[in-house]
């Protein structure tokens, strides 16, 4: 057989190898590329072919050398590189990843599916900008190109570029309705956006295109919640659990929703699952010493009771230390340094830690935020009857005589949350419990409000932003070196107004009258409607009726800040001087 006909059918086995590979027929393709090989070792198609199918049927390695055989015989074989970059990100190689897929576009600038494979694996990698850039790429060889707009929306949406990412999503579901993670990534920007029940919309379309994506009922749940539509939240939740009943994240946002409608039993016992979510495997892995599970006798025990989570939750669990040390325990609390001088003053402690003091010897130990779970707490037993941290009377006596020359009504204000900016689901819920600066040059018109003095409560950066649209706001929090300070001004002032924050709860818990500017989709612990809340008697709650608009809030706060000065004067038409 002369070499043209040996040529053709080595082509005609190529061509029948390709289309039982692209059936689906990969291990009679495997054959047939093996045949090829066989007869021409250097036929750099077949190798490449060869390797695909073998990365296809698991096995990586062998499959990853013979792309690189390939390679090596073509060096200008652009699709066989473009591959070897993909195979060898999927197996864990990414350096190795990132240097193939440089060669590719070397080669080919617009070649589509390595632009697009090297911005997935920077992304990955948190790379994020720079995967931006090569979906742009992408985008301007082929605006058509749906991936493009989705890829590229998601990570905006990633670095928080909200209105760009919908622009992307709503590009991609426009040139692809068809693809359920375009729709499941539009709505996880719809969300952040408050527009949660455009986002159920968006979740609704990549379920009924995906029904088994667990991520889109995931999400779903969370803008239901968001929305106000606990039953349906529930509902979604149970048909994860259906299948995958040991699913961490649905049982712990189960427990979430039975909390906000006041089922504690129930909420309590799925609030426990927060302990296998990812981020908070291992937590107790330094502790040494077995957890505390409500049944093991603690006459004669020590016990660590630690805080876990923010400021504000451990303000408002560690008045359950008492119960603790009723059942005869002596308690040891670990709380966050802030806190640490404060909370001395707690009834059922013996002693006060702050993270990195030297631990002493104890028994058992658990977190702060269990103890109703273990203790079995009901909505009697979260009722308090007045304060239960005190305050230092010296303190409070030095801020009563700062603040005595000031007229009328000396009213605390606190507009913002930490935003903790290192953890993104914390900072996105900041964003929505926080005031922004805009809004807080309408609640500084209060400042024109005769009979009041308005004092900041405000740390950190968002209180230094404050003098550009409050520049008459009174600001000692340079003096507020703890939590004890604080404490101490809020006990000496007459009303504090906060989003929904730690002084929130620290005003909670000295018994200080308390205004909560709130979000729409309130914290668990405020239930799911209504202006008092069982946890502090002397708060009030003012909700967003809708999501993200704080204007109404503020009104009404103006007006009932005008009625209490009335009735305040009233009472008491000489105070101040």
């Amino acid at each position: 057989m002369n070499e043209t006909a040996t040529t053709a059918n080595l082509d005609r086995l190529l061509h029948h190898g390709v289309a039982l590979h692209q059936q689906g027929s990969l291990t009679e393709a495997e054959t047939i590329y093996r045949q090829i090989i066989a007869l021409h070792p250097t036929n750099h198609d077949a190798l490449h072919l060869l390797g695909l199918v073998r990365c296809a049927l698991g096995d990586a390695a062998d499959g990853i050398a013979l792309i690189e055989q390939a390679v090596a015989l073509n060096p200008g074989f652009v699709g066989a590189l473009c591959n070897l970059a993909i195979e060898l990100n999927r197996a864990g190689r990414v350096t190795e990843a990132l240097t193939r897929f440089a060669q590719t576009l070397a080669l080919a600038p617009n070649h589509l599916p390595a632009l697009m494979g090297h911005g997935m694996a920077l992304q990955a990698m948190g790379r994020t900008q720079e995967a931006i850039d090569l979906y742009t790429a992408a985008f301007n060889v082929d605006p058509t190109l749906a991936e493009a707009s989705m890829r590229r929306g998601d990570a905006l949406w990633e670095l928080d570029r909200l209105p760009e990412a919908e622009a992307d999503l709503t590009r991609a579901v426009s040139l692809d309705p068809s693809n359920p993670i375009a729709w499941l990534v539009f709505g996880n920007v719809l969300l952040d956006r408050e527009r949660f029940e455009t986002a159920v919309e968006c979740y609704d379309r990549a379920l009924a295109l995906a029904p088994d994506l667990l991520a889109g009922w995931m999400n779903r749940g969370t803008a239901l919640q968001a929305a106000g539509r606990i039953d349906e939240a529930l509902a979604g939740y149970d048909r994860i659990l259906r299948v995958q009943p040991d699913h961490a994240d649905a049982r712990f946002n189960q427990g979430l929703c039975h909390l906000r409608l006041g089922r504690f039993e129930q909420g309590w016992a799925g609030y426990e699952w927060r302990w296998k979510l990812p981020a908070r495997q291992g937590a107790f892995d330094g502790f040494g010493r077995p957890l505390w599970d409500g049944r093991t006798d603690l006459t004669g025990k020590r016990i660590l009771l630690h805080g876990e989570q923010g400021l504000g939750d451990t303000i408002q669990f560690c008045r359950f230390a008492a119960k603790v040390a009723e059942r005869g325990a002596t308690v040891i609390l670990g709380v966050q340094p802030p806190l640490k001088s404060w909370l001395t003053t707690l009834s059922g402690s013996a002693q006060v830690l702050a993270a990195g003091d030297p631990r002493p010897a104890f028994d058992l130990h658990c977190p702060l935020m269990s103890l109703p779970a273990i203790l079995g707490l009901g909505a009697d037993d979260l009722a308090t009857d007045g304060p239960y941290l005190p305050v230092d009377p010296v303190h409070a006596s030095g801020w009563r005589a700062r603040l005595t020359p000031l007229p009328g009504l000396r009213v605390g204000i606190a507009w913002a949350g930490d935003a903790r900016r290192y953890d993104r689901t914390a900072f996105r819920m900041d964003r929505r419990r926080s005031i922004p600066l805009p809004i807080l040059a309408d609640l500084a018109d209060m400042a024109d409000m005769a009979g009041v003095t308005f004092v900041s409560l405000q740390k950190g950066e968002a209180g230094a932003s404050a003098a550009t649209v409050w520049p008459g706001l009174i600001d000692w929090t340079e003096h507020l070196r703890d939590f004890t300070d604080t404490a101490a001004l809020i006990s000496a002032l007459d009303l504090v107004v906060t989003v929904d924050t730690s002084i929130a709860h620290v005003a909670g818990a000295v018994g200080a009258r308390v205004w909560v500017l709130n979000r729409f989709d309130r914290c668990w612990r405020w239930g799911l409607t209504g202006a008092e809340t069982t946890w502090y008697p002397t708060m009030r709650l003012f909700t967003q009726p809708h999501p993200g608009h704080w204007m109404p809030v503020v009104d009404e706060i103006k007006t009932a800040l005008r009625h209490h000065v009335a009735k305040h004067d009233a009472i008491s038409p000489d105070h101040g001087p």
